[in-house]
């Protein structure tokens, strides 16, 4: 399980690494616009296995060939980041089939049972 914490303040639970993958384009984590953190909410560190692309058109517009990553764990993990500042500050949860709210996901990292 991998969580993605989005700059409009969402949070998405992925299965894999893969589905993580295919739901995040390689600018926007470039740009810092994703966070991940593993199942245990430890940060995750990303690394591109292939740069993202940029190239112009005419000189104007720019194209973006999308690279390709992979996560692992941080290099100094700040393990209460997940807890005091993603859970406090997660505006929504997208559908996902392990956590029917924001609330059942804070209670199993409050300790509790959810």
């Amino acid at each position: 399980m991998i969580f993605a914490f989005l700059d409009d303040r969402g949070l998405m639970v992925h299965e894999s690494l893969e589905d993580a993958q295919r739901n995040h384009e390689g600018i926007d984590v470039e740009n810092g616009d994703v966070r991940f953190f593993d199942e245990a909410g430890c940060s995750l560190e990303v690394v591109f296995t292939q740069e993202n692309r940029r190239t112009k058109l005419l000189g104007v517009v720019e194209i973006v060939q999308q690279g390709q990553f992979t996560v692992r764990p941080a290099a100094s993990p700040d393990p209460t980041e997940f807890r005091s500042q993603v859970l406090r500050d997660v505006a929504y949860l997208h559908p996902n089939r392990w956590f029917a709210s924001l609330d059942a996901l804070r209670e199993r990292f409050s300790g509790r049972t959810a």
